[in-house]
């Protein structure tokens, strides 16, 4: 019974509709009312959102190892006085 009552038809739904012109204008009178400081701190956030594959950040040119400390190359003298067991 559940089953048929059930469906998934349009009922005279109309389609979402999504304005920005409010935010925009709190935007930008937010814009006025800030500092140099916080006016370019705004402008490049909004720059991200309006373009994402311009970024300030680059991938690296090599990769980098970062786990373990380099490595020290011992050099053992055949004439020393102490005795190294694993020589």
């Amino acid at each position: 019974m559940f089953w048929r009552r059930l469906s998934f038809s349009d009922q005279g739904l109309s389609k979402p509709e999504v304005i920005i012109k409010d935010v925009m204008e709190t935007i930008s009178k937010k814009f006025k009312e800030l500092d140099v400081c916080g006016k370019f701190t705004l402008r490049t956030k909004l720059w991200e959102i309006a373009y994402p594959d311009q970024n300030s950040m680059c991938s690296p040119s090599a990769k980098v190892n970062t786990k373990g400390a380099p490595k020290k190359t011992t050099s053992r003298n055949p004439r020393s006085t102490k005795r190294d067991p694993s020589y």
